[in-house]
Formats: C-alpha cells, structure tokens, sequence
C-alpha cells in the first residue's frame, strides 16, 4: 500500500510497493484534474 496522508482518498494497494507507488501517481493525477477543474485559478 501506498498513500499520501494528507491528501484524502490518495492511496493505493497494489501487490507490490512498485506498482502501489506507480498507481499512487495516477491517483494523485486524478485528484489533481479534479480539484482543478472545481477550484478557480
């Protein structure tokens, strides 16, 4: 498992700690287009 704690619901379990951390950065991604498209610049 891979997870960022303070970022909520930016976590990841993966049967390796590679792939945990590789989807973890796809889950920060996804969070990340999310909190911009709903957040002004």
């Amino acid at each position: 498992m891979a997870e960022i704690p303070a970022i909520a619901g930016c976590h990841a379990l993966m049967p390796t700690a590679e792939e945990a951390v590789a989807e973890l950065t796809e889950v920060f991604r996804f969070i990340e287009e999310e909190y911009r498209a709903t957040k002004p610049i």
